[in-house]
């Protein structure tokens, strides 16, 4: 019911599900689609909190949850308030007969709320990266002032007069920075890193 009547009124990606398990297995199938979760409390298998549980312990992008529940108690509440992660966010406990009309205004509010962090954590993402690259070519401009790693690239291009005297040492720091990111996409940031400060 619920989710024809938010396809009625202009929403295009509505997934159903019936039953707790199949919910968590729609979330995994599509974690960037989905940036909201109506979950009732009482389902087949599974209940509303234990899904809730569950999403709050491997979900690692931003969504939020609404219960909507007939069997509304202080406790169940206060347990589902508390599950709130910094990515599954424990939006709003509502009681059954629901006002459609309300229900619509919250789930507009929270899909803002739940993009705009989104869009957050993406902009905190790239920051992180800029400054680990930022890093890393610091190490790498250290490495390619060590004397004896220069000396050596120089003795190659006598050795080898043809295409490196050719291309010259532009070429072959484009050629080191290349490996270094390939080495860093292959190790990841972390260890790469790491392998780079024991180096140097």
């Amino acid at each position: 019911m619920f989710g024809d009547y938010l396809l009625n009124n202009g929403f295009t990606k509505v997934y159903t599900a019936a039953s707790g398990t199949e919910a968590i297995s729609l979330l995994a199938g599509h974690p960037n689609e989905i940036y909201l979760v109506l979950l009732d409390m009482k389902m087949p298998g599974m209940d509303g909190m234990a899904v809730v549980k569950h999403i709050a312990n491997v979900h690692n992008i931003n969504v939020g949850i609404i219960i909507i529940t007939g069997y509304a108690s202080q406790d169940d509440a206060i347990e589902f308030y508390k599950s709130s992660t910094d990515t599954v966010i424990a939006l709003d406990y509502v009681s059954k007969p629901v006002e459609l009309g309300k229900l619509l205004k919250e789930i507009e509010c929270a899909l803002d709320s739940i993009h705009k962090k989104r869009i957050g954590h993406l902009s905190m993402s790239a920051d992180s990266l800029h400054s680990r690259f930022d890093k890393i070519e610091e190490k790498l401009s250290a490495i390619d002032a060590l004397p004896e790693i220069r000396q050596t690239l120089l003795d190659l291009s006598k050795k080898h007069r043809g295409l490196i005297a050719e291309l010259g040492m532009d070429l072959i720091r484009a050629l080191l920075i290349a490996l270094s990111f390939i080495a860093l996409i292959y190790f990841g940031v972390g260890n790469f890193l790491h392998a780079v400060i024991k180096g140097s």
